[in-house]
């Protein structure tokens, strides 16, 4: 597994069980959130005995908290098909009141194409809670390619920066390249978040010479990790050589620009 807590890997089936049944561990670096260690724990649970694992998990169900219910249904969508016998549990979930619970259901239900009940999660677009909404914007590509699009390019203008990222990010993968004037216009974004994602799909979808203003631009975004993504986007740009531009990034006032661009001098730019 190898994820954020590698002592799981030695735990037998029994052990993790009993893990995801107790109290989570005294660890500063959850600070109360334990989203992660009952979602690492679920996919181990998942991946020592899949069918064992499954049923285990399926039965925490019924008495779980948010945190668990949510990695329940990460672990039993993460694998394949067989677990289509599990789609009743993400329909239930689909009304849970915690949208981490919703927006994991939908997820499960889009890997399983829908369950037949792609209108209702499509109008679960309009919902107010932030996470569902981007969950519809993950859904759509996966079930109903051709009306995703529109979709997304109308949630480029949602109110909240999460829903906006996840458009612009679902809109990268399509590789809908007439979205590109909407992108564009988010370089203006006032979340960093969505700023970042709007560089970074212009790097994929635009050719390397209309992407390149926006992302020499970028080099003065008052955020550095939209700075750090446009130095990593003209890195990889095989036709950029302007190895000034980079040096006089090596004066940026962050250290993980600095440090990143050097690299690219080091090893990419002749």
């Amino acid at each position: 597994m190898n994820g954020t807590y590698p002592e799981l890997d030695s735990l037998s089936l029994s052990e993790l069980q009993a893990r995801f049944r107790a109290a989570p561990p005294k660890d500063p670096d959850l600070e109360g959130n334990y989203q992660l260690w009952y979602e690492e724990l679920a996919v181990a649970i998942r991946e020592r005995d899949p069918d064992e694992g499954a049923r285990f998990l399926r039965g925490e169900a019924d008495r779980g908290d948010p945190d668990r219910l949510s990695a329940i249904l990460l672990a039993i969508a993460w694998f394949d098909e067989r677990d289509r016998v599990y789609a009743d549990l993400a329909i239930e979930c689909l009304d849970h009141p915690d949208e981490q619970v919703a927006a994991r259901a939908i997820d499960g239900l889009a890997g399983l194409g829908g369950c037949g009940l792609t209108e209702r999660i499509l109008a679960l677009g309009a919902d107010p809670r932030v996470l569902v909404r981007g969950a519809v914007l993950r859904f759509a590509p996966q079930v109903v390619p051709d009306r995703a699009p529109a979709l997304l390019l109308h949630a480029l203008h949602d109110p909240h920066y999460i829903v906006r990222e996840n458009a612009v990010d679902e809109l990268d993968e399509l590789d809908y390249a007439p979205a590109l004037p909407s992108i564009e216009a988010l370089r203006a974004d006032p979340h960093p978040h969505v700023r970042t994602a709007a560089l970074a799909a212009i790097a994929n979808l635009a050719p390397p010479d209309s992407a390149t203003p926006s992302l020499l631009d970028a080099l003065h975004d008052p955020d550095a990790h939209v700075r750090w993504t446009a130095v990593d986007q003209l890195g990889d740009l095989k036709q950029f050589t302007d190895r000034d531009v980079f040096e006089r990034m090596l004066d940026d006032p962050d250290e993980e620009v600095r440090e990143y661009t050097r690299s690219i001098l080091d090893h990419h730019v002749a």
